[in-house]
């Protein structure tokens, strides 16, 4: 920060199912929001999983997400959760 001390963001959450080293993220909605999406691959490179789907059981639709490029990821997610003021994604 503008003080030269270190901040640390923690995140946290609870993936609702694994299955045959799949995670799904299941919902009941009337559309798939990019805020599921973004749910599912945080969910993803927490738990290290390569593959997830989103299971929407309302419409019976299902969707299969994979990261390329974890690192890059990583680094948008902070920058979109922090609004910019965090840059990259740096693990302690």
């Amino acid at each position: 920060d503008a003080d030269g001390k270190e901040q640390i963001l923690k995140i946290c959450g609870l993936a609702d199912a694994m299955h045959d080293g799949k995670l799904y993220e299941i919902k009941f909605v009337g559309e798939i929001s990019p805020e599921h999406y973004l749910q599912l691959a945080a969910y993803m490179l927490l738990l290290d999983v390569k593959i997830g789907r989103i299971w929407n059981i309302k419409t019976n639709d299902l969707y299969e997400v994979r990261i390329n490029d974890r690192k890059a990821l990583l680094d948008h997610i902070i920058q979109a959760i922090t609004k910019g003021v965090l840059t990259e994604f740096i693990p302690v």
